[in-house]
């Protein structure tokens, strides 16, 4: 039987041993059509759902964040800011409220109409996440899982069922998984999710703990959200 699939990345604990996580509150843009693509153009056009990650632009807002697209930690734009935990305010039907999901194309007026998006910061925390696609012959016990200490990036994988769809669907990319040393990937697993020995090993939707490698902001880091700094991948690692 399938492996139940459990979206986006959920909160699993923090560093500090906190079990609840601290939010962030940011606006989106008015208009904003979030795309599943590189620099969020030529992918799939989707909704923001909790659970998705995204990225802070130079503006205040934020977006989707895009898929891994280097391997080395050179694209600044494979750095995330937080994982979507809710949607204060959104325009329905003319009216500001809370919304389960945010619809694509959204438009306010002024600030007091502001789209609202409640966000867990990266840094520091631990996610749950699923992956997309079985291990394979060397990654289909619970013993190989365990013996993973490796990185690798979030795909997409979009669902057009169920409320808030279309819907990005991030997961980890199985088939990315790498040990190099020379590898600096948006994930790093660093462990099997509580619910681990209830699925399949052996199968899609194996669910693990990850870090993210790939952080936007550091509280003792870059200042400039969109300017790399130089030797980027070394001070990703340092940070």
């Amino acid at each position: 039987m399938a492996n139940p699939h459990h979206y986006g990345f959920r909160f699993a604990r923090s560093f500090d041993g906190n079990e609840t996580p601290q939010t962030i509150t940011k606006p989106i843009a008015s208009g904003y059509a979030p795309d599943t693509g590189a620099d969020g153009t030529g992918g799939t056009a989707c909704n923001l759902n909790i659970g998705d990650p995204v990225q802070l632009l130079n503006d205040g807002t934020v977006r989707l964040a895009q898929p891994g697209q280097a391997s080395g930690g050179t694209d600044i734009d494979d750095r995330v800011y937080g994982i979507v935990a809710g949607f204060p305010r959104v325009m329905i039907g003319g009216a500001p409220r809370p919304n389960g999901f945010y619809p694509s194309g959204t438009t306010y007026t002024g600030d007091d109409q502001q789209t609202l998006c409640k966000i867990i910061p990266v840094h520091n925390n631990i996610f749950n996440v699923c992956c997309d696609t079985a291990g394979g012959a060397s990654l289909d016990t619970k013993a190989e899982w365990q013996s993973v200490i490796g990185t690798a990036n979030f795909v997409y994988s979009v669902l057009t069922s169920g409320a808030g769809q279309p819907k990005a669907n991030p997961m980890l990319d199985t088939s990315d998984i790498s040990e190099a040393a020379d590898e600096v990937n948006q994930l790093r697993i660093v462990g099997l999710s509580k619910r681990f020995d209830t699925l399949d090993p052996a199968l899609a939707d194996v669910e693990v703990e990850v870090i993210f490698n790939m952080q936007q902001i550091f509280p003792t880091s870059f200042t400039n959200v969109t300017d790399a700094p130089a030797n980027t991948a070394e001070a990703v690692m340092e940070a």
